[in-house]
């Protein structure tokens, strides 16, 4: 445990530049409110550098980041003893459904409960997909799914790039 980066365990910077910045393993000068750097370099290790843990199979472990008036976004864990229901998420709105793995893989993104490899999640009587794009152009292309007004009907619709529109091209 050092004052201003000199022993490198745990570091905290009181200099005028950097003041009130903690490394954790470091020696050299750091700029992040919290720095922490493996004595092994970046190499790829199965030890972590951070971790949080929840303690119990019941309770979720997780990084939240806030402006201190919201909790707008979060990264978390929740080690469930069954492999269905274990998930890990990340969010920016506070909610659980941005983003989620699931322990079998599945992948869910604007709902928690993927049922499929991916599966995108979104209102009743919306509409929502993937778009595909480049940095010259906005929209190349896209693959829409639709819920008609409450019905238990829906298509998908292909939409391509021709000419600088971006037209449907095909409905099922």
């Amino acid at each position: 445990i050092s004052d201003n980066e000199s022993a490198g365990i745990l570091a905290v910077d009181t200099g005028a530049t950097f003041a009130g910045n903690v490394g954790i393993g470091n020696t050299g000068n750091f700029s992040e409110k919290l720095s922490v750097s493996s004595a092994n370099g970046t190499a790829y290790t199965s030890v972590p550098q951070i971790r949080v843990d929840s303690n119990t199979n019941n309770n979720r472990a997780a990084i939240l980041f806030t402006d201190s008036s919201l909790s707008d976004g979060k990264i978390s864990y929740y080690p469930h003893a069954t492999e269905a229901t274990r998930f890990f998420s990340i969010s920016a709105r506070g909610t659980e459904s941005d983003f989620i793995i699931k322990g079998n893989g599945n992948v869910g993104i604007g709902t928690d409960s993927p049922n499929q490899k991916i599966t995108i999640g979104f209102a009743d009587n919306g509409t929502d997909g993937i778009s595909f794009r480049s940095t010259t152009y906005a929209s190349l292309g896209k693959i829409l799914c639709e819920n008609d007004n409450s019905s238990t009907n829906g298509n998908l619709q292909f939409y391509t790039r021709s000419g600088g529109d971006v037209l449907e091209r095909m409905r099922i």
